[in-house]
């Protein structure tokens, strides 16, 4: 399930081609093996809408309350074993049965109707079985133990598809710097720059901040301060390297996925030295002023990453009101692709790989035998709480001095029937 949230803003004199002198690219291009290390934009696309692709974390909201079935499926290769897990709500709504699919990548949810399952034998929950292992080439079975969605709801909530935070690095550079290790030496950056930031985020303080960290720890925290924002509600923190010292650039800036390079001047962006800062910056973006209160923007990212919108315009000039959203849709939508996309894939994959692993192994394909069992405990597990429930009630009732509301026979009968 992938809604696209619509976050156009003021963009209307996007199309409006630039008819200043002649500018040089925002970013340099010329040597060929930049084609074949980076995925390089500088704008080539007409005006278009400006989406946030939002994946939704679904089985604890739309699942987990409601009457369903669950399944396990195990895929098999000369390499690896897969895990599939199934939940399909047990109601068909005018014939539709809504199911989701859980696995290490996220979520996928589907519907078929119930006349696909009249090619099958047995009852309704072992056709639904028959038919997921037949669409999924893998083998199903089914798991009625009642614990199993409080695990299936853990994975969703401890590793979630969905962002609701983002750390983003930015750069100052000045006239002549072309290497990241030059620009970690600049300690302020010019006018232009303080105003950029101050588009993008608030200046906050760090001592005592309850907010999306982004990493920064407590130590120090009280002599530092940073830019912050809460945008399309995703809590933005930036790490501003002018504001950081030489530890801060290591451990933060080195582990952000996207950084974003202010350009003070109008000299052309050298993607190649950014292989300094490691392999885990997989998106950037440079940002150069350009005439009054305008910008130029140019925007990279490494070849693993799969394309992913909005697409720089042809004709940028961008202002105060619409870079912000444009450089934040464009980062979160590149975020998001670098959770399917190696290297950053396995941040993602291999948590919830593990998790998924963890509930085959303690909810295991039973035999009738163990399902008896399992049932037996099960009614027994509901009827302690029943009464702890009841005698609960009873105590609540006697602190509060009222025995005429007490009841006795009513639950004895229900017990002793048991």
């Amino acid at each position: 399930m992938n809604p696209e949230k619509d976050i156009t803003s003021d963009s209307e004199d996007l199309d409006q081609p630039d008819l200043s002198p002649q500018l040089k690219p925002v970013i340099y291009t010329s040597p060929e093996y930049l084609l074949v290390a980076f995925h390089i934009e500088e704008g080539t696309a007409a005006t278009q809408e400006w989406r946030m692709n939002v994946k939704e974390d679904i089985y604890k909201q739309e699942f987990c309350e409601q009457r369903h079935y669950n399944y396990i499926g195990t895929t098999k290769d000369q390499q690896q074993t897969d895990y599939i897990i199934a939940s399909v709500l047990k109601k068909p709504v005018i014939g539709i049965y809504k199911a989701l699919i859980t696995t290490k990548k996220g979520y996928n949810s589907f519907v078929f109707h119930e006349k696909e399952l009249d090619r099958y034998k047995g009852k309704i929950h072992e056709k639904i079985e028959l038919y997921l292992s037949e669409k999924n080439a893998c083998s199903f079975y089914e798991v009625k133990d009642r614990k199993f969605p409080h695990h299936l709801k853990v994975i969703e909530e401890k590793y979630p598809q969905k962002r609701s935070t983002m750390k983003i690095a930015i750069m100052y550079s000045k006239k002549g710097q072309t290497k990241p290790t030059e620009m970690f030496n600049n300690t302020k950056g010019s006018k232009a720059f303080e105003e950029f930031l101050n588009i993008m985020g608030s200046r906050i303080q760090l001592d005592g901040w309850t907010r999306y960290r982004g990493n920064f720890g407590t130590e120090g925290g009280e002599k530092m301060e940073s830019f912050f924002t809460v945008w399309q509600g995703v809590e933005v923190m930036y790490h501003v390297a002018t504001m950081m010292d030489a530890d801060h650039h290591r451990r933060l800036i080195g582990n952000d996925i996207a950084v974003i390079f202010f350009q003070d001047q109008g000299d052309s962006f050298h993607p190649e030295h950014v292989d300094i800062m490691g392999t885990v910056p997989q998106i950037f973006i440079v940002v150069t002023p350009h005439l009054k209160n305008r910008y130029r923007l140019g925007f990279f990212n490494r070849v693993n990453l799969k394309s992913f919108l909005p697409e720089l315009p042809k004709h940028q000039n961008f202002n105060k009101l619409n870079i912000k959203d444009f450089i934040l849709c464009k980062i979160y939508n590149g975020i998001i692709m670098s959770q399917s996309c190696p290297p950053m894939s396995r941040l993602f994959y291999l948590p919830r790989e593990d998790a998924i692993a963890d509930i085959v192994k303690n909810f295991p394909k039973e035999s009738r035998k163990e399902a008896k069992a399992r049932e037996k405990r099960e009614k027994q597990e509901q009827f302690e709480r029943m009464k702890e429930r009841e005698s609960g009630e009873i105590k609540e009732l006697v602190v509060e001095g009222d025995l005429s509301l007490i009841h006795i026979s009513e639950p004895t009968r229900l017990l002793s029937s048991s």
